[in-house]
C-alpha cells in the first residue's frame, strides 16, 4: 500500500476535522493508503519536525489539516528536504486564502475528495529573508491583525474576528506609515507607506484583491499602499481597493516581481501567511519557482 501522514490540527477553526477523521482515514484507506496520523501540537513543535524529517521523505501524500499558519510551517519543514511528498491540504482555519487562490474547496466533504481525486499542482513558494511562505508576506496597517487576534475569538466568529480586532486598532493602522527604498526587477521606488505586501493569492485577509492572480508563474504579486496626506487620497485608496481596481489608483503600486530589497527607514514588523514574521529594517525577497506539490481540484 502507498504510505500518507496526517497531520491533524484540532484548534484550527470550529475543530470540525476532529469529527471526520474516522471517515477521512476510511477514504485514504479505500484509496490504497496507510496512514499515520501525526496530531499538532504547538508546545512539541521540535518532536512534530523530526517526524516530519523522518517520515515526510518516505510517504506518498502528506495530508495537513489546520489553516493557513499551519501549512506555512508545514512549507517551512518541507523545503528543507530533498525529496518532498506531495501534499493533501484539507483548509479548516478562519480565513483561508491560500485554498481560495488555489482552487481548493473550502468545505471539508469536498476537500477530502480532493485528496484522492484531485491533480498535483506545483506551485511557486516565497522567500523573506530565509523564510518561506505560501501566499502573502506584509507590513503595515492592518498586516499584524491575523497573529494578534485570539485563537478562541477566531474559533467562535470565523472571519469576523479579524475585522472586529481590526476596528479596534482603526485610529493607529491608519496612521501607520514607513519610509523604504525598493528595488526590484524592473524598477525602484522610495516612498512613505500605509501597507505593502507580496503575494501570490487572489485575496488577503479574506478580501480579493487580485482575482487574476497566477500561483506558477515565477513571479508573486508586490502591492504597496501609499500613506494618505488627506481625505481625498484615503478615499482613493479604499475605493480601488474595494472595487478591485488598484492598477488604476495613483496611491497604490502594483507589479508583478521575482525578486526585491527593501530597505526600511527603522525596524518593520512583517506577517507571513498570517503567522508573525519577524521585525526587521532590510527584506530580501524571492521566489522558489514551483517549489512545492499540492493536490488541487483544477
Amino acid at each position: 500500500m502507498k504510505k500518507s501522514i496526517l497531520l491533524l490540527n484540532g484548534s484550527s477553526g470550529t475543530g470540525r476535522i476532529r469529527e471526520i477523521c474516522f471517515d477521512l482515514i476510511e477514504q485514504l484507506y479505500r484509496a490504497g493508503y496507510r496512514t499515520e496520523v501525526c496530531p499538532l501540537i504547538p508546545e512539541d513543535s521540535q518532536r512534530i519536525n523530526e517526524f516530519l524529517n523522518e517520515k515526510g521523505p518516505k510517504c506518498d501524500l502528506l495530508v495537513c489539516a489546520g489553516g493557513d499558519g499551519t501549512l506555512f510551517h508545514l512549507v517551512n519543514t518541507l523545503m528543507k528536504m530533498k525529496k518532498k511528498p506531495v501534499i493533501g491540504y484539507l483548509p479548516t482555519g478562519s480565513t483561508n486564502d491560500f485554498a481560495r487562490g488555489i482552487e481548493i474547496p473550502t468545505d471539508l466533504p469536498s476537500a477530502c475528495r480532493i485528496l484522492t481525486e484531485g491533480k498535483p499542482f506545483a506551485y511557486d513558494v516565497g522567500c523573506l529573508n530565509g523564510t518561506y511562505y505560501n501566499y502573502v508576506a506584509a507590513f503595515g496597517a492592518f498586516s499584524s491583525v491575523s497573529y494578534s487576534t485570539d485563537q478562541d475569538v477566531k474559533n467562535v466568529l470565523g472571519h469576523t474576528a479579524y475585522t472586529i480586532n481590526g476596528l479596534s486598532h482603526l485610529g493607529e493602522n491608519l496612521n501607520y506609515r514607513t519610509h523604504l527604498k525598493i528595488k526590484a526587477d524592473h524598477f525602484q521606488a522610495e516612498g512613505d507607506y500605509l501597507f505593502g505586501a507580496i503575494y501570490n493569492s487572489i485575496s488577503i485577509g479574506g478580501f480579493v484583491i487580485s482575482p487574476e492572480n497566477t500561483p506558477d508563474n515565477g513571479k508573486f504579486d508586490i502591492m504597496l499602499i501609499k500613506a494618505p496626506d488627506n481625505i481625498a487620497e484615503a478615499s482613493s485608496i479604499f475605493g480601488a481597493l474595494a472595487n478591485q481596481e488598484i492598477d488604476r489608483c495613483p496611491e497604490i503600486l502594483h507589479r508583478e516581481i521575482s525578486s526585491a530589497e527593501i530597505l526600511f527607514d527603522r525596524p518593520t514588523k512583517w506577517t507571513l501567511d498570517g503567522e508573525y514574521g519577524g521585525i526587521f529594517d532590510r527584506a530580501s525577497f524571492s521566489v522558489a519557482s514551483k517549489a512545492v506539490t499540492i493536490m488541487v481540484s483544477r
